[in-house]
Formats: structure tokens, sequence, C-alpha cells
């Protein structure tokens, strides 16, 4: 799934990543999340570090509607990794990746 420049990355604070939710009713679809913290020593670059995130959920907090999350959450010490709970950089949802807009819209 990574590249060679995705592998090199190194999480910092500000950064947009993408988490996978495990829990609401879109469980296992991926939501824009900004690293808040980073769980690393000053001058620890690695990009496996695990990181805590403020997650932007889809919809108005209405437990019945869309995510069924609250609007923003926080998730803490989240690591890199495409299983349910952890993040991924945006350019890691290619083509071809089943959350991927234009896939799901049948684009090529």
């Amino acid at each position: 799934m990574a590249d060679a420049a995705t592998e090199q990355r190194a999480p910092t604070p500000g950064r947009i990543v993408l988490y996978k939710l495990q829990s609401g009713h879109h469980r296992g679809e991926y939501r824009p999340a900004i690293i808040v913290k980073v769980w690393a020593e000053p001058g620890q670059e690695h990009p496996d570090v695990a990181c805590q995130l403020q997650v932007f959920a889809d919809g108005n907090g209405d437990p019945d509607t869309n995510d069924g999350l609250p609007n923003v959450f926080w998730q803490t010490s989240r690591s890199h990794g495409d299983y349910f709970g952890s993040w991924i950089w945006p350019d890691e949802l290619g083509q071809g990746h089943p959350h991927h807009a234009a896939s799901a819209e049948g684009a090529e």
C-alpha cells in the first residue's frame, strides 16, 4: 500500500491523516483527522510512532444520523496502518481503494 516516500514520512502535529472508523454507522470508512500529539522523543522521527488524533466525523452529533458519532472526537495512541482505529496518509487512499471517491463513483 505505501510507497518509499510514504514509508519515510514522519507524523508531526498539525498534519492531516485519514482515520479508519472502528465504530459508528460507517465502521471501516475513513474520516479526516489532525495529528495533535506524536508520542516520540525529541529528534526521534519514525513513521510508526503512536499519535493523538482529533477526528472529524460526518454528521451533526446526532447518534441516529450519518456516522452516529460526535462531530469531532479524540483518539489516543493511534498507529499508522490499515485496520480499524488506525490512520493512513491521504495519498495512501489511492485509486482502486474501496473508499476512494472516484472508485465509489465508478470513475477510472
